[in-house]
């Protein structure tokens, strides 16, 4: 419940920033990213990026997991040993 209500308020704080107008955006700059109008929209957009993340690491994620379940701790130093060796066997 404190996301959405994290995400309402980054909601009304968007709605009260001003958005610079075509002519005052340098050319070649990119797109402005589209500001949340609901606490929902904000909810929604950041649940959909946390999805996404969660896809693209699942690997990292599976592999800690695994590890998990044969030591039943890890260290950060032992959690991030993992990762780096998994990118290096995928790489």
């Amino acid at each position: 419940m404190k996301v959405r209500k994290y995400c309402e308020a980054a909601a009304l704080f968007g709605q009260r920033v001003r958005m610079p107008t075509s002519d005052e955006i340098p050319e070649g700059a990119p797109p402005l990213p589209q500001i949340p109008s609901t606490g929902e929209e904000a909810f929604e957009r950041a649940l959909r990026e946390a999805e996404s993340l969660i896809e693209s690491y699942w690997w990292a994620i599976a592999a800690v997991a695994e590890r998990l379940l044969e030591k039943g701790y890890l260290t950060g130093e032992e959690v991030e040993a993992i990762v780096d060796e998994k990118e290096e066997r995928a790489g």
